[in-house]
């Protein structure tokens, strides 16, 4: 199995190989791991402004594109990422994208008890559903 490109933006780019997404880039020393999942990496997101990304599998993990660029651990508490839905496997996401410079809408699978679209604040982390 090779590497898969999820997204990029102007100076990162986002991959998954197996069940791990990662991050290169100019102010990436090394391949940095984002996020790790019990299953494939569904989806991702960059911010326009490349002060984040997401990635979704079972639950997201929003990551913030700062230094030190400290890889991703589950249940490790850091300021690095925020962690939602991880523990709780009815929250897939299907699609991630932006819709302004605080917010990304969330398509979770229709098939779950959590099916919908849903706008999250990657900030406050508040959640509201639409559909």
């Amino acid at each position: 199995m090779t590497e898969e490109l999820l997204t990029q933006s102007k100076n990162y780019k986002l991959y998954c190989w197996y069940e791990e997404a990662y991050l290169k880039g100019k102010s990436v020393p090394q391949p940095t791991v984002v996020g790790d999942f019990y299953g494939s990496v569904e989806c991702a997101c960059i911010d326009r402004n490349e002060k984040w990304c997401i990635t979704g599998g079972n639950g997201i993990i929003i990551y913030y594109l700062t230094s030190p660029f400290e890889s991703y651990q589950y249940n490790h508490t850091t300021p690095q990422w925020k962690e939602l839905w991880r523990d709780d496997k009815d929250w897939y996401p299907e699609t991630i994208f932006q819709i302004d410079d605080d917010n990304v809408r969330l398509v979770i699978d229709v098939f779950s008890k959590a099916k919908g679209i849903y706008d999250l604040n990657v900030n406050t982390l508040k959640l509201i559903k639409r559909v």
